[in-house]
């Protein structure tokens, strides 16, 4: 039953978020669906920015064991809000100064309100994951994802537009904050401390290389989308952002995973390295041979997936996906080594690698997208994932990367490669095509070797832990 329940909410989640899409796309086109990511993306960015990877910080402080939980939570708090408010500060500046679409600038000045506590809300998630209570946050973003869709489809029906979008968001991320406030009180029977920013040197000194790796990481998991739509127009990133979202939505499972791992690698990795490097392998191996089906299918049938999940007037959104679906590979694999590197403590290996990786993402959108529009970022996005992959591989292969887990791997990818023919040659039977060769690439995984029967059974004892909490 607790099992069940997880998956349920997870699949809510997702389901809001798409239905918010779809709704936005009927009522406004791919402007409002661009209007929405823009938004969205902006929101998102600040929130990241202020928070300088406290939540993470935060995470691994209580997974190891800290001695004093409420005032660490309560410093971090502090801290979050205060960054919040002067990240909002600057987005509403910004707004006004002819750097954003004008259509958005009221909206743009609107959503800077939802960076404070949606900071605050990330270090309380930050708090919750080190307990490993991650039914609590996902209960947590159900509520969200729920009042999200209700309240903004009550503004796009009265006609409210991006400025009811706008409203939206801050809303919901006030709301969310209570939620996760509340959960932490009742049910992990803590209370925040004094929120004070006594001895917060020590803290932002602790938090300084993450914060650098925060504030890339946000221009490289969000920077696109307002790049896109100054460039190209609100249009575009409508087209970009209806094309990425299965992709996101199935992201969700390697960048789950991660937050899962983070804090029981961030242990292992001080108490039992064998374990540790157990952990990393099975986990890595399964999440990779999933991803590996999802990128193929998406990439193979992107124009029947479109169709089936959008009005005719994002049609043009399947060159979108047939590129960044296998942007889920690069996305899995680089999530894998990003949760090793962060729960050894390499903060600056992360730095270096994001820095890279998000400097050639920006070049990339800022050359592609006046030429290429949507498929441009598209593209960007891909390559700038296979960097951030690429800059990290020698940490990986030098500490990391055994024997097992190589041949386990090449056994994903030589099993994906049939995948592919198979999707490939059976094109003229969409659907019947893809059920033959998902089959024959499931059974491929255990022939090489790629997934053992025990790393599936070890999975859902794992979903069964996090529902039961």
């Amino acid at each position: 039953r607790n099992t069940l329940a997880a998956t349920l909410a997870q699949v809510s989640t997702a389901l809001f978020g798409y239905l918010l899409l779809y709704l936005t796309a009927f009522l406004s086109g791919a402007e409002g669906v661009g209007a929405l990511a823009v938004l969205m993306s902006i929101s998102l960015m600040g929130q990241m920015v202020a928070v300088l990877g406290l939540n993470i910080l935060l995470t691994r402080t209580i997974a190891v064991g800290s001695a004093d939980q409420p005032r660490e939570l309560g410093r971090s708090l502090a801290l979050a809000m205060a960054g919040g408010l002067a990240v909002g500060a600057v987005v509403v500046v910004v707004s006004g100064i002819g750097l954003v679409p004008e259509s958005l600038g009221l909206a743009i000045a609107i959503v800077a309100l939802s960076i404070a506590p949606g900071a605050a809300a990330m270090v309380c998630e930050g708090f919750i994951t080190g307990r490993e209570r991650l039914g609590l946050i996902t209960k947590s973003n159900v509520i969200e994802g729920l009042a999200r869709f209700i309240v903004a489809a009550a503004a796009l029906l009265a006609g409210a537009g991006a400025v009811g979008l706008a409203l939206t968001i801050v809303i919901t991320r006030v709301l969310a904050l209570a939620i996760d406030l509340r959960f932490i009180r009742t049910k992990l029977d803590t209370s925040p401390g004094q929120l004070t920013l006594d001895g917060s040197l020590g803290t932002v000194r602790q938090a300084l290389p993450l914060a650098g790796v925060f504030v890339l990481l946000t221009l490289f998991s969000r920077g696109d989308v307002p790049i896109l739509a100054a460039v190209s127009g609100s249009e575009a990133a409508g087209l970009y952002a209806a094309g990425n979202r299965p992709v996101e939505l199935a992201g969700m499972l390697p960048l789950s995973l991660m937050a899962a791992l983070y804090p029981a690698l961030a242990r292992q990795v001080a108490d039992a390295e064998a374990a540790s490097r157990r952990t990393f392998e099975n986990s890595f191996a399964l999440v990779a041979a999933t991803m590996m089906a999802v990128a193929a299918v998406f990439a193979q049938r992107a124009d029947l997936i479109v169709g089936l999940l959008y009005p005719p007037s994002l049609a043009a959104a399947d060159a979108v996906l047939s590129v960044t679906a296998w942007y889920l590979l690069a996305l899995t694999i680089d999530a894998m080594t990003t949760t090793v590197i962060l729960a050894t403590g390499r903060f600056y290996l992360a730095f270096a690698t994001l820095a890279v990786a998000a400097s050639v993402l920006i070049g990339l959108n800022l050359l592609l997208d006046p030429v290429l529009g949507a498929v441009g970022a598209a593209v960007a996005r891909l390559v700038g994932q296979l960097v951030a992959f690429i800059v990290s591989l020698p940490f990986v292969v030098r500490d990391w990367m055994t024997r097992p887990l190589a041949r386990r791997l090449a056994g994903v990818a030589a099993s994906g490669g049939l995948l592919v023919v198979l999707l490939e040659a059976t094109r003229s039977i969409p659907l019947p095509g893809a059920l033959l060769a998902i089959t024959t690439y499931g059974a491929a995984l255990l022939v090489t070797g790629a997934v053992a029967r025990s790393d599936i059974a070890q999975a859902f004892a794992r979903l069964r832990l996090i529902g039961a909490r």
